[in-house]
């Protein structure tokens, strides 16, 4: 989410430096007419205030919210004091002011301004009026910013109602509504409901707009999110490959909306398997990363952390290492400390280091360890601050540091980091799954390795009833070997904790 607000600013500021001649003009003659009015009609005058206006308005199309957000302010007391409560010009400005507020994502405050306005519509014009419509949608909006998803679907849905009647259901404007309503039911989780009405929204657009029309592409590109947040990747992928060509023929490769849709493309292509198409995916997403952002961003060191992780995958170690360690040095200087995705990288690079580590004796051994070691737990010790000790992360990391203890030995210091794992494992699988078994089995290795077979015959017969339980009805061979392993292991330790 950062990384999206960060380049929306981006955005802004560079439509904002492409301001027209024309633009800039019209704002310097503005303000010399107001220099002249406030001397010769007073700040207060019908024609002054409209000015204000009128600047206001021009200094918001050019997104200098900051400075548009002065001049409504001004044109909003202006109004209240010349004209007085009851008319219906001064909560038009407060309306406007309203909207650059929003535009500053000071949205608390927004909303304030925004509900103001809109009971003085609702009272003086209905609540049908035209007028107060973008009230009503700057209210959805900040509601949703703030994550208070049922006042924002309150309103939502009166927008959408108001502009079905209006203008239609296929009107441009009411299915990018629509389109606002799907993204808010996929956040609020209401995935049926998402789903339903973005493959209308979707009919629609494909029927009125067209299929490389703005809106289309984003219902293409909602949709997609549907189905990959329900888990149908196979569709979502469909989806999102129609959305990303599209979206490259009319916005271009080098727009951050057509970035983000082929980063998740590439990262499904990947889950299907197909590393090959993933790295090409993967590298041109890294090429488009570096020519809107230039390398170190913290966008582009995301994009490159994602390669690595894929490279890695590919047994390609030594490009993998070279853009790993690029990244962590570039986390920790452009995040904040403590940051998730700092520790993500340490964990990759550890898990890369383990695979490389030259197990006969020498400096660069005693060196590998050191580092393997110093990073699986800082990673370890900073995911349990900044997600918690049971996320998913956490206790991979944790299940990577027992690995490294266990290939060096060091049986001792490997069995806590098990433990761990056991038990978050058994709480989120429950007893009888393949997960825990597995855990538990290493376990038992462990303890036979450190000697303790008593110990290790308990972890074994854990593995014998669970394997039962599991595979017990099987007639596959490969599944009752697993049970007649563990109880040749659980027979094996009881012999010898006898002597």
């Amino acid at each position: 989410m950062e990384n999206e607000k960060s380049d929306e600013k981006s955005n802004r500021k560079s439509k904002f430096e492409k301001m027209s001649l024309q633009q800039k003009d019209e704002i310097f003659m503005l303000k010399e007419v107001l220099k002249v009015q406030f001397t010769e009609k007073g700040t207060e005058h019908p024609a002054t205030l409209n000015n204000i206006q009128k600047l206001a308005d021009l200094l918001f199309a050019c997104y200098d919210y900051v400075e548009a957000q002065v001049y409504y302010k001004r044109c909003f007391e202006g109004r209240m004091r010349a004209l007085g409560p009851g008319n219906i010009l001064v909560y038009h400005s407060l309306a406007r002011y309203a909207e650059s507020v929003c535009a500053l994502r000071r949205f608390d405050e927004a909303v304030l301004l925004f509900e103001e306005a809109l009971k003085k519509f609702d009272t003086m014009l209905g609540t049908d009026a035209l007028e107060s419509l973008p009230t009503v949608e700057g209210l959805a909006l900040s509601y949703y910013e703030l994550k208070s998803y049922k006042k924002a679907e309150e309103y939502y849905q009166r927008t959408l109602e108001f502009r079905s009647n209006k203008f239609g259901k296929d009107d441009q404007v009411t299915l990018g509504v629509v389109n606002k309503l799907a993204v808010l039911y996929l956040d609020m989780k209401r995935l049926d409901l998402a789903e339903t009405i973005c493959e209308s929204s979707l009919d629609f657009c494909l029927k009125s707009l067209g299929r490389d029309h703005p809106t289309t592409q984003s219902s293409v590109a909602i949709l997609a999110n549907v189905k990959y947040t329900q888990g149908k990747k196979v569709e979502a992928e469909k989806m999102y490959l129609i959305a990303y060509e599209s979206q490259r023929s009319t916005l271009g490769d080098n727009d951050p909306i057509t970035l983000g849709t082929g980063c998740r493309l590439a990262e499904l292509i990947q889950w299907r398997g197909d590393l090959f198409q993933a790295e090409l995916m993967r590298r041109k997403m890294r090429e488009v990363c570096e020519t809107l952002y230039g390398e170190s961003h913290p966008r582009t060191l995301e994009e490159l952390h994602h390669l690595a992780v894929l490279l890695l995958d590919q047994e390609q170690i030594v490009e993998a290492e070279e853009l790993f360690r690029f990244v962590l040095e570039g986390r920790l200087q452009c995040l904040p400390p403590n940051h998730p995705y700092t520790f993500d990288t340490m964990h990759h690079l550890g898990r890369l280091i383990l695979k490389q580590i030259p197990w006969k004796h020498s400096p660069e051994l005693a060196r590998r360890i050191k580092e393997t070691e110093k990073l699986f737990k800082e990673a370890l010790e900073g995911r349990d601050k900044a997600l918690g000790k049971d996320h998913d992360d956490t206790i991979d990391t944790s299940y990577y540091l027992a690995e490294f203890y266990k290939d060096q030995s060091r049986w001792l210091e490997s069995e806590p980091y098990y433990q761990r794992v056991h038990k978050v494992y058994e709480r989120r699988y429950g007893t009888n799954s393949l997960k825990v078994v597995d855990i538990i089995y290493t376990l038992g290795v462990v303890s036979q390795l450190r000697k303790k077979f008593l110990e290790a015959s308990e972890y074994f017969m854990q593995c014998v009833k669970i394997y039962k339980v599991l595979y017990g009805s099987s007639t596959k061979p490969s599944e009752q070997e697993l049970i007649k392993d563990s109880e040749d292991l659980y027979n094996n330790c009881i012999m010898r904790s006898k002597f």
